[in-house]
């Protein structure tokens, strides 16, 4: 399940009237021609200084400029991704556009006029301050494709913050709103283009995290198909995570898969076998000891605390 299929992205139905008070402090919005019902759905939640936003919208136009801010609204950046629909608009002499193939970040204090079509995504508001953000200095408009590594980085970064913050589990919201920040710095000072960007690195393990998290039951998982899906060379992944730093994350991710299905198994003779097997492991000693080393239990007491807790 990708983020933008969660439970959270459901929002509510706004009449046009309704719309235009909640739109009033960012934009002046109007219906499309032929759609004489603005379709909203919105959620926006805050973390700390920074907001993440889930958004739907349908037949709505965007004319911005300094009239329509609400007096001491604090000038934000929004970064925003797609999964369905676009905005395609101007902001000054730049032309911009924000789909399902791309990122984009996009100064909120300078005047814009955009088009809605179906839009379907997610995003942050960031405050200038939180990014030590120049307007006299700093880009207003970028825009990267997310299959450059850098959109790719950001894309990920901005799923992995919002889904933090939409479900209420802010255990490592921290860590991933700097994750999110120090991508955007490095997008804003034209570092993207650099080979040996540290903040590149930052992209490609978030990317490479993802990647294990969503293949981790493909029984050839491991550096060689990584390195082919994700068109990254074995020195970048071994600099990333180091020499044999994949391996072991995968492995990892393979004994927590376990764990979760072992907590909620029936108590019967072969549910460990059926379960290591499921993940991909095959020799029932090296299962529990790796399982004994990362969790400090073995795996049938797992299934013997979970039968109890459950009877």
């Amino acid at each position: 399940m990708t983020i933008h299929d969660a439970d959270w992205l459901q929002g509510f139905d706004l009449d046009i009237d309704t719309a235009h008070d909640l739109a009033r402090p960012f934009y002046a919005v109007n219906t499309l021609q032929n759609q004489p019902e603005l379709q909203i759905a919105a959620r926006l939640e805050p973390y700390r200084n920074l907001v993440a936003t889930a958004v739907q919208l349908s037949g709505l136009r965007i004319d911005r400029d300094g009239r329509h801010t609400r007096g001491g609204l604090e000038p934000v950046l929004l970064i925003e991704t797609y999964r369905t629909g676009s905005t395609c608009g101007i902001q000054g002499p730049q032309r911009t556009c924000v789909d399902a193939n791309t990122v984009h970040i996009i100064d909120f204090s300078r005047p814009y006029a955009g088009i809605v079509k179906d839009a379907r995504g997610i995003g942050a508001l960031i405050p200038h301050a939180a990014l030590q953000y120049d307007p006299s200095h700093d880009p207003s408009y970028l825009s990267f494709r997310k299959d450059t590594s850098h959109g790719a980085g950001l894309g990920l970064a901005l799923e992995l913050f919002v889904e933090e913050v939409m479900t209420g589990l802010t255990v490592q919201a921290e860590l991933k709103a700097q994750t999110l920040l120090s991508l955007i710095r490095a997008a804003l000072d034209g570092e993207a283009a650099k080979a040996e960007d540290p903040q590149q690195d930052l992209s490609r393990a978030l990317l490479v995290e993802r990647y294990i998290a969503k293949n981790v039951g493909r029984e050839d998982l491991g550096t060689e198909r990584i390195c082919r899906d994700l068109a990254m060379s074995r020195a970048t992944l071994y600099r990333v995570f180091g020499k044999g730093g994949i391996e072991a994350r995968v492995r990892d991710e393979r004994l927590d898969r376990c764990l979760a299905d072992l907590l909620r198994a029936p108590k019967f003779h072969g549910a460990v076998r059926q379960v290591s097997n499921r993940w991909g492991f095959h020799d029932a000693s090296n299962f529990r000891r790796a399982f004994h080393t990362r969790f400090g239990v073995s795996p049938s007491d797992c299934i013997a605390q979970s039968a109890f807790e459950t009877s």
